[in-house]
């Protein structure tokens, strides 16, 4: 199986477009900042991808395996991700 990593990535893009890897590396930097400060902000979508969406997790209380402890989790925010109904089928093939 490959790395399915960012090296991995701009190489088949660039091969696919003929871009130059240092372009196609730019672009794919930009493309992070961009969905970071739209997640940020609470809401991403991909068209023929899916959805990302900041989902807020409420303070909890749990236990440590290796010694049994009750721990607590505070308050923090997830990344939700909702596929599109052809990326589902996809990976179910």
């Amino acid at each position: 199986m490959t790395k399915f990593n960012k090296e991995y990535q701009v190489k088949e893009v660039a091969k696919m477009t003929g871009i130059s890897q240092e372009k196609v590396s730019a672009v794919y930097n930009a493309l992070v900042e961009v969905l970071s400060a739209g997640l940020k902000e609470g809401k991403v979508v991909l068209s023929k991808f899916g959805t990302f969406e900041k989902a807020a997790r409420a303070e909890r209380t749990c236990r440590n395996p290796q010694n049994g402890t009750v721990m607590t989790v505070p308050a923090h925010n997830a990344v939700k991700f909702r596929p599109v109904e052809a990326l589902k089928k996809l990976v179910n093939e």
